[in-house]
């Protein structure tokens, strides 16, 4: 379990620098309207990503629920 939690770290921490390279970076000689329309569909991706981490870091937290015993007696 520990090495998916690992993973899922990595994968989200290599798209936000991704985010970060594509908005500083690759796009700096791009024409300013196909950059402004790609760094959008980025902004929204990243924050897509960001709040899908802080909605699994709660639910992690979260104790789980747990069912009562039906008890029944048989006469």
């Amino acid at each position: 379990m520990k090495s998916l939690n690992r993973r899922g770290v990595r994968w989200s921490v290599l798209v936000l620098v991704f985010c970060g390279w594509m908005s500083m970076g690759a796009l700096s000689q791009c024409d300013p309207k196909v950059a402004g329309q790609i760094l959008d569909g980025v902004g929204q991706a990243t924050a897509s990503v960001a709040s899908t981490l802080v909605q699994a870091a709660f639910q992690l937290l979260k104790p789980p629920v747990r069912q009562p015993v039906n008890t029944t007696t048989s006469t």
